[in-house]
């Protein structure tokens, strides 16, 4: 399965860092594709995944970040 989310406030690639570490908490997601410059993340899971928990740790990591479903 695959997510699209924006992610606002991320701007550099320490954001980057910082969302792929909290993403080694979920085991149920097998990558995750960051893009920068529109500010999307790509996130490949399986069923199983929490995207209540994933979005409540990154969002968790600084009061910029606001995560977005997209499309």
């Amino acid at each position: 399965m695959t997510t699209t989310v924006a992610i606002h406030g991320m701007h550099c690639r320490a954001c980057e860092t910082l969302i792929r570490d909290v993403t080694l908490q979920f085991p149920a997601i097998m990558q995750l594709d960051v893009d920068i410059r529109s500010k999307r993340v790509t996130i490949h899971h399986d069923a199983k995944w929490d995207y209540g928990s994933w979005k409540k740790e990154v969002e968790n990591i600084s009061p910029r970040y606001r995560v977005q479903s997209v499309g």
